[in-house]
């Protein structure tokens, strides 16, 4: 039976039995369990089969259905698998890390909250308004990218149209709580799965020349050669990590929903596993085959500095000739879109709300009500309206720009997670805990997170390298200023906020640039395997030799 200790050395059960009826529903405290002064809290009401659809489909949006099509301009097929496989495996193995801390602390915050423990208050400052921004920057992103794939049907609808009914629509249903969220979440995790597995079929049968309406009747490796594979060559293949960096955005959601979950020690490890076969499955295997049935130099893909066009998936079924199917795949790309819309607001609501419950924004900001953070939700309003700036005349350069800044920001987010769970296995070890005593742990171990935080390394440079050998040849100071500005903004965050703090006396005492393994905390809010005895030299710091966390 898992138990919760609090930062006071009580402990508690870590959630009530499913029979004990809804009245006894769980909540859980903003932020540190200090409460906001609103007497009300976010709600546990993430079930399982919400984790799973949100771990099979949740990140799936404009990143894979829209800016492929840029990435396989730009790389050519090769280059788009090596790179989505690549950055795929580095994602499984931080998702790993990731499940571990969220099932042993299902806190508000998520990763935020990991970093402010076990590396330090200032990188943990830089983390949360990192991911803050890019989950606001994402929403008018997916936006812009819906209006877009609108104009499949025709240009006469002003986007305006489009634009305004449903940013009050998702704002008004993120009001709702995390029920409908995980509903919504749940519907569309189907509607994109089905998508996929759809095209996957349609992609095998242009392929092999079983599709009558196809001129070209069967396309075997045709796009693969002169030079179309690997095209632009390294530049290109660099340039598809900025994709990369954004259609894999997400995946770290379900540390964010750990903490709004009512059973996380079954849900996250399971969720994690459903996440590699999504990774397999809807990237790599779908990746490949879309560079076999679409050609790499069609003009008609999005490439960089014209913003988002026609999908390459609606594309394939259009060259193909197939009637009816084009119609189908931009019916659920738009689904698709407006999934990871709704997660947007989820994702930065709750950051900022986390943030600002731990002194690191507005005061104001940390107030929850009717189980919601309300002016984290407005927050992301108004964020929202920047989609009707991206469809202005001359507007589709703000598109490049979003996707530059989410993809640097992704890959900031995966390599804090991964530091933080080297850390805290560092600091689990010096303060005598086992691993035993985890409820979950990751398969990869620490080797993963040295994985995840090499690659997420070696793709913050890859956004760099393209301002260094761009594609065309010539330099833009433009262009090298859209393509640095995220690796350098977290950096920005991380040296204001520790001199700030430093300056102001906004802390009791200096805060370290790293935290002393035995002064982390590892017991706020921590949930841990009862059926596996205490073996340690100490439990928690200053507690006598073979104390159980239960008793402290």
């Amino acid at each position: 039976m898992p138990i919760e200790a609090t930062s006071s050395g009580t402990s508690q059960d870590a959630a009530p039995s499913p029979s004990s009826g809804p009245s006894s529903s769980p909540t859980l405290d903003s932020g540190d369990g200090s409460g906001d002064g609103s007497g009300d809290k976010l709600r546990r009401n993430i079930s399982i089969r919400h984790m799973i659809f949100i771990a099979l489909g949740g990140s799936i949006g404009a990143g894979l259905f829209v800016g492929s099509g840029a990435a396989l301009s730009a790389g050519g097929p090769l280059s788009l698998v090596l790179n989505f496989s690549i950055v795929g495996f580095g994602v499984t193995c931080t998702m790993g890390s990731l499940g571990e801390l969220a099932a042993t602390f299902p806190v508000a915050g998520s990763f935020y909250e990991y970093s402010r423990r076990f590396v330090s208050e200032a990188w943990g400052f830089a983390m949360g308004w990192t991911f803050v921004l890019n989950w606001l920057i994402i929403f008018p992103f997916e936006i812009t990218c819906i209006v877009s794939q609108v104009k499949f049907w025709g240009d006469r609808m002003l986007p305006a149209f489009i634009i305004t009914p449903l940013l009050a629509t998702l704002i008004a249903t993120s009001f709702l709580g995390s029920r409908w969220y995980g509903e919504l979440e749940h519907a569309f995790g189907i509607g994109k799965a089905l998508a996929l597995v759809i095209f996957i079929f349609m992609a095998l049968c242009i392929i092999g020349g079983g599709v009558s309406s196809d001129p070209r009747q069967g396309t075997g490796i045709s796009f693969w050669q002169d030079g179309l594979a690997t095209r632009n060559g390294f530049p290109g293949f660099m340039l598809v990590f900025r994709v990369a960096g954004m259609s894999y955005g997400g995946t770290e959601l379900l540390g964010m929903t750990a903490a709004e979950c009512n059973n996380p020690k079954k849900a996250l490890p399971l969720a994690t596993k459903v996440t590699f076969f999504r990774i397999l499955v809807f990237y790599i295997l779908t990746l490949l085959l879309l560079g076999f049935v679409v050609p790499a130099d069609d003009p008609r893909l999005a490439s960089t500095g014209k913003g988002a066009q026609v999908s390459p998936f609606t594309l394939a079924a259009q060259i193909a000739g197939i009637r009816h199917l084009p119609t189908f795949f931009n019916v659920f790309i738009i689904v698709a879109l407006v999934s990871m819309a709704n997660a947007s607001i989820f994702a930065s609501s709750r950051a900022f709300q986390a943030l600002c419950q731990h002194g690191m924004g507005p005061r104001w900001g940390a107030t929850v009500k009717w189980g919601v953070p309300r002016w984290g939700i407005v927050l992301a309003f108004a964020f929202g309206t920047l989609a009707y700036v991206t469809v202005a005349p001359g507007g589709g350069a703000i598109f490049d720009w979003l996707l530059s800044l989410s993809g640097a920001c992704n890959y900031y987010t995966w390599a804090s997670i991964c530091l933080s769970h080297i850390r805290f296995r560092r600091g689990w070890r010096a303060q005598g805990r086992g691993i035993g005593e985890l409820l979950w742990s990751s398969p990869f171990g620490v080797w993963g997170s040295w994985v995840g935080l090499c690659t997420c390394v070696f793709a913050l440079l890859a956004n760099v390298i393209p301002a260094i050998l761009p594609i065309s040849g010539k330099h833009h100071a433009v262009d090298i200023v859209r393509d640095n500005i995220g690796p350098i903004m977290p950096w920005i965050w991380f040296l204001g906020y520790f001199f700030w703090s430093k300056r102001r006396g906004a802390q009791p005492q200096p805060q370290p640039l790293l935290v002393h393994p035995m002064e982390m905390d590892i017991t706020s809010g921590v949930r841990l395997n009862e059926d596996v005895p205490f073996s340690g030299e100490m439990g928690i710091v200053g507690q006598p030799k073979n104390v159980p966390i239960s008793q402290v």
